[in-house]
């Protein structure tokens, strides 16, 4: 186990480098220029230059790769080239909005998606199943950026029962959770409701019936617990995509997390900034897929850490 930890480590270490390097390049390629976005089109082109040289960036870029590289090895994010503020403080104070949208978000989709995706498993080629089926494909259909600003028009303007936008009590986050998890639901239910048939038709199922057990012990201590594995795998691994998702339904709702500070800062061309906030993504990314792992073993305990 300890050589597959320490196996693990070090592709996790590989992986952000990998992704600090492409961000690095990726984000000076996007045109513009930040020195005359922060300075104005009519700055003088001594104030200019003098900015360019204080940010670094009259310098190649392999030397201010390098030099970002240096800092984040030692554990600094820099601050950012727009507020002056530490980037590690403020992805930290944003951070917590996005954890709250994600896991409400999949609060939502498991509220959506259990009850249907078990009910179209156990009841095969019927109305449940085909209302799942149904369900699914509308939820993979409907895009955020579309699902937004539909539940908006419904649900802000014409019935005005939640907020249009913003941060504050629980009303405040149904729609933005609604939007963002939309997608996962409808993933999960295709999920649960495929797995449970799978398992139904394994050989295990008709020896536990044979032996006594009734429909309701067969589907509860064996059927659900197998089929739970993969949907496990699901969770885990579409919580990092619901970080990632949460940028396009963040700045619909403008809801103030790190997808909306992501944006900001890209479109700001704050490199250091747009840098550290990718980082955090990728990094929760990598730590729940580590996460999901452990808990392979728990619900299934053939499963072994492979060194």
């Amino acid at each position: 186990m300890k050589k597959y930890l320490l196996k693990r480590f070090l592709i996790s270490i590989f992986s952000l480098w990998a992704i600090f390097t492409f961000v690095s390049l990726l984000i000076r390629i996007i045109p513009g220029d930040p020195v005359i976005m922060m300075l104005g089109e009519g700055a003088p082109p001594a104030n200019v230059k003098k900015l360019r040289r204080e940010l670094g960036l009259d310098k190649p870029f392999y030397i201010q790769y390098l030099n970002d590289l240096n800092g984040l090895l030692h554990g600094n994010l820099k601050k950012s080239w727009i507020t002056g503020k530490d980037n590690l403080r403020t992805i930290l104070n944003r951070y917590p909005a996005t954890i709250t949208l994600a896991f409400f978000s999949m609060i939502f989709a498991i509220l959506i998606s259990f009850p249907l995706g078990i009910l179209g498993g156990l009841k095969k080629d019927t109305l449940w199943e085909k209302g799942a089926t149904f369900i699914s494909v509308m939820g993979i259909s409907i895009p955020h950026f579309a699902l937004g600003p539909l539940l908006i028009l419904f649900f802000s303007i014409l019935i005005p029962i939640f907020p249009v936008s913003g941060m504050g009590g629980f009303s405040h986050i149904v729609l933005p959770a609604i939007t963002l998890g939309s997608g996962l639901s409808a993933y999960l239910t295709k999920m649960i409701k495929k797995s449970i048939q799978n398992e139904l038709e394994k050989p295990y199922v008709l020896c536990a019936y044979a032996k006594g057990l009734s429909k309701f012990e067969v589907i509860k201590n064996h059927v659900f617990k197998n089929s739970m594995i993969p949907v496990i795998t699901l969770m885990g691994l579409q919580f990092g995509v619901l970080l990632s998702g949460a940028i396009i339904t963040e700045t619909i709702f403008s809801w103030p997390g790190i997808g909306r500070l992501l944006i900001r800062a890209i479109e700001s061309r704050d490199y250091p900034l747009a840098q550290a906030t990718i980082l955090a993504i990728s990094f929760t990314y990598i730590f729940v897929t580590a996460v999901v792992d452990v808990i392979y073993t728990i619900l299934d305990p053939r499963i072994k850490f492979y060194e």
